[in-house]
């Protein structure tokens, strides 16, 4: 900051007192002359530093980001004034410094960044005591995306192979890339890349001799350069234990009017109890369900019929 004294001095108080009499006298037919001093000063302003930071870098598309100038002064005095916030291109907006905990910040907040790298600048202009100083920073906006599982079986078999397909899925510009990692009973497996599958982002893992039992199966997508991660709902795997089926009848052949017992017997091919029911059909008509018993460790569901008419069933 700068100011200018401006003084007039009488040349003759500057003369010595011997010629003032002359002078004086001559005054009449001289015109007197001033002198104009022009005295500049220098006031110095205390320097200041200034940062400035996001709340959340990278974000994604639509997410409100707020960005914070801080003004920290080299004494022990506090900076005034206002902070003009940029965004890119755009138009400068002033906010007033205030107090924040001791420090003097001024914020804003958007969520209208587009996607791609932002040029932030945060210019604090000063004050009477102050200079002016200046930050920047970049700000990546990433395209938001959206991860789906699906199971090729559920339930499923208990030996049988199962395939998880996840879907990253976006409406903002661009494609994503990068791998997913599927989770099952809490355990990360081996990253897979995205594919394009008609036109859709896809990674699918194959999953050979499943167990029996309930099997938390989800899928995270770890983002790229230009969007951001997700992870997918659980998905909960049911795999059901195998079990063979055999059947019988009695008496077979059978007369015509006579009642014929069929029987059936559900046995695992592991471990376990199988429960439920068993639906008999005769000649292709389903029967009402028949709940399966134990009978000597093992487990049998009867029908009994004596409708059955001659020939073959």
């Amino acid at each position: 900051m700068t100011w200018q004294l401006h003084s007039q001095v009488n040349l003759n108080d500057c003369l010595p007192s011997a010629r003032r009499g002359a002078s004086a006298r001559r005054a009449r037919a001289q015109r007197q002359f001033t002198l104009e001093v022009l005295e500049t000063r220098q006031l110095l302003t205390v320097s200041v530093t200034e940062t400035l930071s996001a709340s959340a870098n990278p974000a994604v598309v639509g997410q409100n980001v707020v960005f914070t100038a801080v003004v920290s002064p080299s004494d022990a005095g506090t900076p005034t004034g206002t902070v003009l916030f940029q965004f890119d291109t755009g138009v400068p907006t002033p906010v007033a410094l205030t107090d924040v905990g001791g420090q003097q910040e001024a914020t804003i907040s958007t969520s209208s960044l587009p996607q791609g790298s932002n040029l932030i600048g945060a210019t604090y202009g000063g004050d009477a005591n102050y200079s002016g100083n200046s930050a920047t920073m970049s700000e990546q906006i990433n395209g938001a995306t959206t991860t789906s599982i699906s199971s090729s079986e559920n339930p499923a078999t208990e030996g049988n192979s199962v395939t998880y397909t996840a879907i990253v899925a976006t409406t903002d510009a661009g494609t994503p890339s990068g791998n997913v990692v599927f989770t099952i009973d809490g355990t990360p497996q081996a990253p897979v890349a995205l594919a394009d599958v008609g036109g859709q982002e896809e990674a699918t893992l194959n999953v050979a001799a499943i167990t029996r039992g309930t099997h938390p199966v989800s899928a995270t997508y770890n983002g790229d350069a230009n969007f951001a991660g997700s992870t997918s709902s659980t998905l909960v795997e049911q795999v059901n234990g195998a079990t063979t089926t055999t059947l019988g009848s009695l008496p077979n052949p059978s007369t015509f009017g006579s009642t014929v017992t069929f029987t059936a017997i559900v046995v695992p091919v592991t471990t376990g109890t199988p429960t439920g029911n068993v639906v008999f059909t005769v000649d292709g008509t389903p029967q009402a369900p028949v709940a399966l018993t134990d009978v000597a460790g093992q487990q049998e569901a009867t029908f009994t019929t004596s409708a059955l008419a001659v020939g073959s069933h």
